[in-house]
């Protein structure tokens, strides 16, 4: 904690000494990246915009954290949370049970062409105009050298950047051609890209984070709970999570009932085509991608879920 501070609703560790040293630089608010815990941004910046609250000369962000910051740019009040609660929990946006038997990969492009359309309407020419000559960058990274790069973000090439910075490896077919360069996620190399906004000079640098950090909190004398205005943030977290939670125990049953027909069909097919055991190992039912796939997804051996029969 030598160099920075930490501000939560249980705790406040600053040093008002130290971070007088640091605030004559560029003030700069950094956006982690998260997938659905980017809620949480969404709300912080939801928040910014009913307080009329930008002080940042800069802003980064990376995947999800990019999305937000767009939607914080742009002064459209609850599009980040809506983009998280309404699109992404489309199977048109990801279906595990599709992705599974059809190969269906993250619906990016469905996501970002209906953020774009009515009713959400995301105002890129808003977002330009309040950015106006500030700065703000997307969290990428190169295919080959997997670095991290910083690709500005309410530029004509919007679209093709925020399919960058949002291409998970393998939830996302293929990478992302910008320029003569191929782009994957930007969580890959810089989750939290505070590295390079102290780079280019910014001192004073404010941070959301989408997870928990490990800090040794000071000890207090208890005292009773009282709910404060902030915990109104917990109440949509835990019900977007009690969401997804029921969402893969839905998809596991489904699996399960698909797996068990195809363990039926194949024991009637294998009397009748003896040469098919030995196929791709005993998996000729399913290509082995599929299998080691499926196991990565949920938890589980190769060895449980392959159905040799």
């Amino acid at each position: 904690m030598e160099n920075s501070g930490l501000i939560t609703n249980s705790t406040s560790q600053v040093s008002l000494e130290r971070l007088s040293k640091y605030t004559g630089g560029k003030n700069t608010l950094v956006a982690q990246g998260g997938g659905q815990r980017g809620i949480f941004t969404a709300g912080v910046l939801d928040s910014f915009i009913l307080s009329n609250f930008d002080p940042f000369d800069e802003f980064y962000g990376t995947s999800a954290g990019a999305l937000n910051l767009c939607a914080f740019l742009c002064q459209q009040h609850g599009l980040g949370r809506a983009f998280l609660c309404e699109l992404t929990t489309q199977p048109e946006f990801f279906h595990l049970f599709s992705y599974i038997r059809k190969k269906q990969y993250l619906g990016l492009e469905w996501a970002l062409d209906k953020i774009c359309d009515f009713p959400y309407k995301l105002d890129l020419d808003m977002g330009r105009r309040v950015l106006g000559g500030r700065q703000a960058f997307a969290a990428v990274t190169h295919e080959d050298s997997l670095h991290d790069h910083y690709l500005p973000m309410l530029k004509e090439d919007w679209y093709k950047v925020m399919l960058a910075t949002c291409a998970i490896p393998r939830l996302y077919p293929n990478s992302v051609k910008i320029g003569q360069d191929n782009f994957v996620d930007g969580g890959v190399s810089a989750a939290i890209p505070v590295q390079q906004a102290w780079r280019r000079g910014a001192r004073f640098i404010t941070v959301i984070r989408t997870e928990g950090v490990d800090i040794e909190l000071e000890t207090s004398v208890t005292e009773p709970e009282v709910k404060t205005e902030s915990e109104w943030l917990r109440e949509p977290i835990d019900s977007i999570q009690g969401q997804m939670r029921q969402k893969l125990d839905q998809w596991k049953s489904d699996w399960n009932e698909f797996f068990q027909q195809q363990i039926s069909r194949s024991k009637e097919q294998k009397h009748s085509n003896k040469h098919l055991e030995l196929i791709n190992g005993g998996r000729w039912l399913f290509g082995a991608d599929d299998i080691y796939r499926l196991s990565h997804l949920l938890g589980i051996s190769s060895i449980q879920a392959s159905p040799i029969c």
